[in-house]
């Protein structure tokens, strides 16, 4: 349903681009997560789908959303695919709603504005859609302010708020990050299950490996504004062909001793920092003479697309990544 090709964005005053030729597909009933460091792009790709980045950046490549080219739509076309089509749940739960009214009052508000229900059977939906996110006493939820729910129960509320019009495509940018681990894990089951009772695609924003294991389906590995590696979910956290993906599985080596877990050298490169060869090579422990000259090309290794100069230098590792849930 959802497929981005040759995605390009740059924001004024960088000297590289935040995202870089970014191509991937997510598919009907189909979870895909996107994984990496913070400032990698992850989120710039999330905004992108749903036209959110401003004015001042230049975007090349297109997003089409089966078949339609976001980019060329008109703002009243726009306004019927976000929300409707794609729903989007945003990482801070806490800022998806105004303080100033109750969340359901927000829910039944975008209910109201992309459907000709009258207020009464908006509100209606908004109370059955926060019974399907498994909350206890939806009316008062509904009739609560944001600050007044804790940070589990206004997640779930966000990700009512995202389902309220059954889209096909669902957003999520980092629905765990602020919360604890149990709450986490709950809200991924909820997620997981929500995603299968109604057929749609995901395409969840982590940085959690654990996550991925969790839910997805298939995995693409973004560093530094390229994706790395995209391939289903086993493939690549089993046999991890981009050096970077590898790093990643040995940062979360939960069996190692206390005190021994290995860390990913150096820092992500800026938006300041040109990169004329592959943006992970700085950092890499493969690295050679061609990584730090020559960018290289999408390669097709079965069923995995990988982004390096010796992909198989990494092939045949086995590794467990504990779930969060």
């Amino acid at each position: 349903m959802l497929k981005i090709s040759n995605l390009t964005v740059g924001y004024s005053r960088s000297l590289r681009p935040a995202l870089n030729g970014v191509s991937l597909e997510v598919g009907t009933g189909e979870v895909v997560c996107v994984v990496g460091e913070s400032g990698s792009g992850k989120s710039t790709l999330a905004l992108a789908c749903l036209r959110l980045l401003g004015s001042d950046v230049e975007i090349g490549g297109t997003i089409e959303l089966d078949g339609r080219n976001i980019f060329s739509l008109s703002a009243a076309e726009l306004r019927n695919v976000r929300g409707r089509e794609i729903g989007f749940v945003n990482q801070d739960a806490l800022s998806s709603f105004s303080a100033y009214w109750t969340v359901g009052e927000q829910i039944a508000e975008t209910i109201e504005a992309h459907t000709n229900l009258p207020r009464r059977i908006a509100w209606e939906r908004t109370l059955d859609q926060l019974a399907s996110v498994r909350i206890d006493n939806p009316e008062r939820i509904a009739r609560s302010y944001p600050h007044e729910l804790s940070g589990g129960q206004r997640q779930r509320a966000a990700l009512a708020m995202g389902l309220a019009l059954r889209p096909r495509i669902l957003i999520a940018d980092e629905p765990t990050s602020a919360l604890d681990v149990t709450t986490a894990s709950h809200l991924l089951a909820l997620l997981r299950q929500l995603q299968r009772e109604y057929s749609i695609g995901v395409l969840l924003i982590t940085h959690d490996l654990r996550v991925v294991e969790a839910v997805a389906d298939r995995v693409a590995v973004m560093y530094a504004g390229i994706l790395g590696e995209v391939g289903a979910r086993d493939e690549v956290l089993r046999r991890p062909r981009f050096p970077y993906t590898r790093a990643l599985i040995d940062s979360l080596d939960l069996e190692r001793a206390r005190g021994s877990l290995k860390g990913v050298p150096g820092v992500p490169p800026g938006l300041s920092e040109t990169l004329p060869g592959c943006p992970f090579a700085p950092r890499c422990t493969r690295a050679e003479d061609i990584c730090q000259r020559m960018s290289p090309a999408p390669v097709t290794i079965g069923e995995t697309v990988v982004r390096c100069h010796f992909p198989d230098s990494v092939e045949g590792v086995e590794v467990h990544v504990h779930s969060v849930g």
